[in-house]
């Protein structure tokens, strides 16, 4: 069953759609900033910091984390974790 749509309902379409938009940028505006402020919190922080995904590959050290150990994240990137936290280690087995 075809119903028609008249103009009024499709620019009423178009209205939502134009917030749902305008929502999901705010969102992303958001979301950098988040990100921004986490970045410069990691990259500031005085003691070693490093980040692995779940599957235990390195994908970020901080400059503290290579003034204590001496390996930079372009050393270590997607490799294994050695330092991976033992509660952890069987999810990234």
């Amino acid at each position: 069953m075809n119903k028609k749509v008249t103009y009024k309902e499709l620019e009423q379409k178009v209205v939502q759609l134009e917030k749902k938009v305008a929502a999901f940028e705010h969102q992303d505006v958001s979301l950098k900033e988040s990100k921004k402020r986490y970045r410069t919190l990691l990259d500031f922080a005085p003691y070693p910091v490093a980040t692995f995904s779940l599957n235990g590959r390195i994908t970020y050290l901080n400059p503290a984390f290579t003034e204590v150990f001496g390996w930079t994240l372009d050393d270590m990137k997607n490799r294994k974790a050695a330092f991976v936290p033992q509660e952890l280690a069987p999810q990234t087995s």
